[in-house]
């Protein structure tokens, strides 16, 4: 299926081939999510939140393989460098670690002895710290968790320290904070907020922040779907799921352009590699696009994704 590409800023031109097509790699999901590449295993893991299950797609095969059945209404997942994988869990309302066997140990479910919401997202700082995002999305549908009444009178952004284990609540001006990507160097959050339509982005010092402003709006009118996933290349631009397909931004703030997906897309993930691919997470299916970055001078090599 050929690529619709909508060009903001010429230089989108250098990251993606007007010509370029989405290959297809699985379908007849219910909604995936949180795709992360494993380098070392050849294998992107994502989650099918209403199936309630937690899946790995094979290369080269194409072979899809059940990870983990029963995974709570895994959503976000992102690489743990002490385990195997971080998840959230909207059923149980918490963030853990599972190993390679899929067992699970819990690194956070309460703040301030208050059951935490619904954890969507989840990222690792390079000090070790996991920031995630707590809306209440979880609470509203059995087809996204188990519908229930919220403790916390926020839904915010928070921090787990890496030494700790403390669990700070870092944002809480948000309506319903959803995706959340650092930058290159690890002094930008980015954060959408599904609510608002927008993306907004903070500086980090250590385990402190303070507010950016807002990087761009994404309209409603543009397509379906919220503002959701992100993720930074490895050039620092900004990949984010939102209406009507992926749309990106330069290090800078310069909106280049959206790339349009044939469904609804909730997230996406970066897979270094000659050529680099753009993997996405849709309703029913995940597929990829190969991303074109030979004028800026980088090759990246498979162990080099983010």
């Amino acid at each position: 299926m050929s690529v619709c590409i909508d060009i903001w800023d010429d230089e989108l031109l250098t990251l993606l081939d007007p010509q370029a097509q989405w290959e297809p790699l699985a379908g007849g999901f219910r909604f995936t999510e949180g795709p992360v590449w494993m380098a070392a295993e050849n294998a992107l893991f994502f989650s099918d939140i209403p199936a309630d299950t937690i899946f790995r797609w094979e290369a080269p095969e194409g072979t899809v393989r059940q990870f983990r059945r029963s995974s709570r209404k895994t959503n976000g997942m992102t690489r743990d460098p002490e385990a195997y994988l971080i998840a959230c869990e909207q059923i149980t309302r918490r963030v853990v670690q599972l190993d390679r066997t899929g067992q699970t140990r819990v690194i956070a479910d309460r703040y301030h002895g208050r059951r935490l919401n619904s954890p969507n997202d989840v990222v690792v700082h390079e000090d070790g710290a996991v920031w995630f995002t707590d809306p209440d999305y979880g609470l509203q549908s059995i087809d996204d968790g188990f519908p229930g009444d919220p403790e916390l009178n926020v839904r915010g952004v928070y921090r787990i320290d890496p030494i700790t284990g403390g669990i700070a609540l870092m944002i809480d001006d948000c309506v319903e904070p959803n995706g959340l990507a650092f930058s290159k160097d690890g002094t930008v959050l980015y954060v959408s907020d599904s609510d608002q339509y927008h993306v907004r982005r903070f500086h980090v010092r250590g385990s402190r922040l303070s507010d950016r402003g807002i990087v761009g709006v994404m309209p409603a009118s543009m397509g379906l779907g919220p503002p959701d996933g992100m993720k930074v290349d490895p050039m620092g631009h900004l990949w984010v799921a939102g209406p009507g397909g992926i749309w990106v931004w330069a290090p800078d703030g310069r909106a280049l352009g959206r790339v349009r997906t044939p469904e609804v897309v909730a997230n996406c993930e970066w897979v270094s590699g000659w050529p680099p691919m753009l993997y996405i997470t849709t309703t029913s299916s995940i597929c990829r696009i190969a991303i074109t970055c030979e004028t800026t001078g980088v090759r990246l090599s498979q162990e080099e994704n983010t």
